[in-house]
């Protein structure tokens, strides 16, 4: 059945193209209508315009409507997708500057440390001024929020509103360690607990057998950060190191050279932010 798909802060290339992408792959979409929501029109006339062309390239069956306007967007919405970046690269890039000046370095801070409380600070009121606002134009829709710091983001939406409400984080571990231990996506089941960007592999099955062991046969696969955790805890991070190695302040310590003894890279160095 068609659906209406609100993406708010639609504005994002790192975001909207992948997802227009993958809607025009799905089947279960077919006739949907996505309203992209943006507080910037440049941005938002520019992603309206690549997903028409998208869509077009591949005859496929949905709808983009774009406004300025999220009231007028939500009114009967199934799906709201949040990701916002309120202060854009601008304010990401003092979070990690005004933290360095206090010898607090990362790699690139969004989601833990005074940079993700930071942003965090940023973030919450907005989201929860939109969840407020669904909760009288179309309150049984799920939100899904893409925005980071997501965990504490969507911990403050299920406080705050009566929403409910999803993070949209860790994604292609699967297809990762499927491809670590020669097997096919389909053939691994992963089970993982954690919250976003410190997630760690519980169980690793093949074809319904357990085969942890195989993965510890390839941990030089995993980067030198995942696999001195794996050393420590005996189980596997499944995030990138980058992300990761946040959550522990010895990596990117003195003694550690900030980070390059474990081939990490300061912000923004490596992140969608680089203008390399």
């Amino acid at each position: 059945m068609p659906k209406k798909i609100v993406v708010i802060g639609a504005g994002s290339l790192a975001f909207t193209p992948h997802f227009i992408a993958d809607l025009i792959l799905s089947d279960v979409m077919r006739g949907s209508i996505v309203a992209f929501v943006d507080l910037d029109p440049d941005r938002l006339d520019l992603m309206t315009r690549l997903a028409n062309k998208m869509i077009k390239a591949k005859n496929a069956d949905l709808e983009i409507e774009s406004t300025t306007d999220r009231l007028d967007a939500l009114k009967g919405a199934d799906f709201v997708i949040s990701t916002i970046a309120v202060g854009g690269i601008e304010a990401h890039q003092l979070d990690v500057e005004i933290s360095k000046k206090h010898g607090i370095y990362t790699s690139i801070g969004d989601t833990v440390g005074p940079q993700g409380f930071s942003r965090a600070l940023r973030h919450i009121p907005p989201t929860i001024d939109i969840c407020r606002d669904m909760e009288c134009l179309c309150p049984n829709a799920l939100f899904i929020n893409e925005a980071n710091p997501l965990s504490c983001i969507c911990y403050a939406v299920r406080r705050a509103t009566r929403i409910n409400v999803i993070g949209l984080g860790t994604s292609h571990v699967r297809e990762y360690i499927a491809q670590i231990v020669g097997a096919k996506p389909d053939e691994v089941d992963v089970l993982l607990a954690g919250i976003n960007h410190f997630v760690w592999i519980l169980d690793f099955r093949v074809r319904g057998e357990p085969s942890y062991h195989l993965l510890t046969k390839q941990l030089h696969r995993f980067g030198p950060v995942r696999s001195k955790l794996f050393e420590i805890y005996d189980v596997f991070p499944a995030i990138a190191d980058a992300h990761v190695a946040e959550f522990y302040p010895f990596f990117f310590s003195e003694r550690s050279n900030y980070g390059e003894k474990y081939g990490l890279s300061l912000f923004p160095k490596n992140t969608i932010y680089d203008p390399l």
